[in-house]
């Protein structure tokens, strides 16, 4: 699998990752990806973020769920404005958030 990073977390189930998580990072597509119990994942969260790499999600769901949602290559369904007073945004990308 390749080297692995001492700042990243491998988990092999996804509620096993999302436990205490700030966000979550969907880097992968896949049937698994379009099963989640969304509720489940969000109980056990401590942040709202989900940043679609594949854009495989449903970003009104989860933003009707509650979450912020971004994606790679689309507008994101959440503005960063909503979302700027969060720390989960700047967290994930450990810097500051940039807003115009």
């Amino acid at each position: 699998m390749g080297r692995h990073s001492p700042h990243i977390a491998y988990c092999s189930d996804v509620y096993v990752a999302a436990s205490g998580a700030d966000a979550l990072l969907l880097a992968t597509e896949g049937r698994e990806s379009r099963l989640l119990d969304w509720r489940e994942i969000q109980a056990a969260m401590c942040g709202m973020l989900v940043i679609d790499g594949r854009n495989a999600l449903d970003g009104a769901l989860l933003c009707s769920l509650g979450f912020a949602y971004d994606c790679v290559g689309r507008p994101p369904a959440v503005s960063v404005h909503e979302i700027s007073h969060s720390r989960d945004y700047a967290a994930v990308f450990d810097a500051p958030v940039v807003t115009d």
